[in-house]
């Protein structure tokens, strides 16, 4: 139920695999990706463009299969869906142009993935919780950040006003 990446044998293999995968999604993202925006956000609109909406829905689905798959290796069926949210809503509270919010999600999921197995190893935690608990810190110190700066600007407005 809760993965443990470090008690995998064949630790070399599994992480070759892991990073070779990532790599082809990021690829196919990278290649499809008005496609995939357009069948994500409005199929009947994409099917009226021309899009081979069936195709690009697979190819979708595939890619995502597989990066649950990979993630339940590392972290644990429990712990996916909390890897699945945390680092898109890093992106959206970061920006909202969906390149860059995509940009954003990619660099936190590997920052989160990457300092978490970092803290498992170091701290001797299991992993799947300690990248969990890493993202769900992060999130929280953007959103403050972000809820800081929201009321600063509200803040300065009213006090120009009334000097």
């Amino acid at each position: 139920m809760l993965g443990e990446i470090w008690g995998l044998g064949n630790l070399g293999v599994l992480l070759s695999i892991i990073i070779c995968m990532t790599f082809i999604n990021l690829l196919l993202t990278i290649v499809m990706f008005r496609q995939l925006v357009a069948v994500s956000f409005d199929d009947e609109f994409a099917r009226l463009r021309g899009l081979p909406v069936g195709a690009v829905m697979l190819v979708l689905m595939v890619m995502n299969s597989v990066a649950i798959v990979m993630m339940i290796q590392a972290v644990g069926i429990i712990l996916v869906m909390a890897l699945l949210t945390i680092p898109p809503l890093i992106g959206l509270a970061l920006a909202a142009n969906i390149r860059v919010v995509m940009f954003y999600a990619f660099v936190s999921a590997v920052l989160i993935t990457v300092g978490g197995l970092f803290l498992s190893f170091y701290l001797d935690l299991p992993s799947g919780p300690a990248i969990v608990l890493l993202g769900v810190v992060l999130l929280m110190v953007v959103k403050l950040t972000k809820a800081k700066k929201f009321k600063e600007a509200l803040i300065k407005p009213s006090l120009r006003g009334t000097k």
